[in-house]
């Protein structure tokens, strides 16, 4: 699990012989659940950590500003 400020997500670690894969987030702020896929051949371990960056900003916002009104 990975608890920031406003949003909690579970964390699931995928490995192949010892090696990390990729790592996947499933959750959000309670109001808006989401899923994430972090993937890289190389530097994994800092796409994660800057992955964890941007989820760390996510809120929900009212449904009249989550679409762009004409």
């Amino acid at each position: 699990m990975l608890h920031l400020d406003k949003v909690t997500f579970d964390v699931s670690i995928v490995s192949e012989n010892g090696v990390k894969k990729f790592v996947t987030y499933t959750g959000g702020d309670g109001t808006v659940i989401t899923g994430f896929v972090v993937d890289s051949v190389e530097q994994l371990d800092k796409c994660v950590a800057d992955a964890v960056d941007v989820i760390s900003t996510l809120t929900s916002v009212p449904v009249s500003q989550a679409t762009p009104q004409s």
